[in-house]
């Protein structure tokens, strides 16, 4: 598991858009796409405006990836 794909998932959990990320973080969809996609990661004033955007703290997005990382482990085990 990638931190794009976290990021997806917890977008579409939510029913919004790139459009919608992009505007309440003030990041281009451009750059929202390649991080969704795993082509960059970002910075980290960009998590923490993801996370915002989300309505998370940053640590609870990071929280979130860490869970799907262990899940996603556990199931090659």
């Amino acid at each position: 598991m990638k931190f794009g794909s976290t990021l997806r998932k917890l977008r579409r959990d939510r029913k919004l858009t790139l459009s919608d990320i992009a505007r309440k973080s003030g990041i281009q969809m451009a750059t929202l796409s390649r991080i969704e996609n795993n082509k960059m990661t970002g910075s980290l004033n960009n998590h923490f405006e993801l996370a915002k955007a989300l309505g998370l703290k940053l640590s609870e997005l990071f929280q979130e990836f860490e869970r799907d990382i262990i899940q996603e482990n556990n199931a090659s085990a």
